[in-house]
């Protein structure tokens, strides 16, 4: 069986666009642990002496919180919206259902 990589939360921004904050980019995973079911990897790690917890995410990942970037950033929809359209698919559907209705 294949081990799964796994990335840090700086390799991960670098993936997505260098010029994301990291400080928005743990407020979106956060966020996106609030409002949904979806849960990232968090280990316990040593460095230095000393435990930090942190963050650590798949290819998966990566990929959706890309998709996530196109909607909050390029499009600049709405990042609850956003979470929704791209972690829980129902979700959006429910929400935006009667949107095409509404003139």
């Amino acid at each position: 069986m294949a081990e799964s990589c796994y990335y840090r939360v700086a390799t991960a921004i670098r993936m997505i666009n260098p010029s994301l904050s990291s400080r928005t980019f743990y407020d979106w995973l956060n966020r996106i642990e609030q409002v949904t079911d979806y849960r990232f990897l968090r280990k316990e790690r040593v460095f230095t002496g000393k435990v930090i917890n942190q963050v650590l995410l798949t290819k998966k990942d990566i990929e959706r919180l890309t998709r996530l970037y196109h909607y909050r950033v390029d499009l600049e929809e709405d990042l609850t919206l956003s979470i929704y359209r791209v972690f829980s698919p129902e979700k959006y559907s429910e929400i935006t259902k009667l949107d095409h209705l509404i003139l």
